[in-house]
């Protein structure tokens, strides 16, 4: 584990984890789903407290706990700096902004309301982080029954087994 601590503290090492990590079938999605919403949470409040977008957004990333977000702020803000929309931005990049992302922000900057839109998508990725955790809780509930009981069974079997052969021995 000391390896893996060891490569999480460069900037590309962190990257490549994560990355990994995100391959996981279920956790990869309710990772990605999470880091985006306290990224739009954070964008969000950060927007509605006064500070200017290209801040918000880099403090954002900072604060999602993805590096994938915060690697790629710098890209988003040289974008934004240079007059291209946040929105069309992150519609480039589908691997790391998700589509609803994407048209809620296109939507806030269309509308100039940008705050509440970030709030907004970060209250739609908290119930989706929610319920695929109630979802994996419910799928894991069997399997932890069966387990148990596979254990249990073994048990009872190492217990009976050599009784009934004792026994058998007694009888002859």
């Amino acid at each position: 584990f000391g390896a893996l601590r060891d490569i999480y503290k460069t900037e590309k090492g962190a990257m490549e984890l994560f990355r990994i990590m995100l391959a996981v079938p279920v956790i990869g999605s309710l990772m990605h789903f999470a880091t985006t919403a306290r990224y739009c949470a954070a964008v969000g409040a950060l927007l509605s407290a006064g500070l200017d977008l290209p801040k918000s957004l880099n403090l954002g990333a900072q604060a999602s706990g993805s590096p994938v977000l915060a690697w790629d702020a710098k890209a988003l803000i040289n974008n934004i700096l240079e007059g291209e929309s946040v929105a069309s931005y992150m519609v480039s990049r589908p691997d790391i902004y998700p589509s609803t992302l994407c048209q809620m922000v296109a939507a806030g900057e269309e509308s100039s309301h940008l705050a509440p839109m970030y709030e907004r998508v970060a209250s739609f990725y908290d119930q989706e982080v929610n319920f695929k955790i109630e979802a994996f809780s419910a799928a894991l509930e069997p399997l932890l029954l069966g387990m148990v009981a596979s254990v249990v069974g073994f048990v009872v079997l190492s217990i009976f087994i050599p009784m009934y052969s004792y026994i058998g021995k007694l009888g002859a």
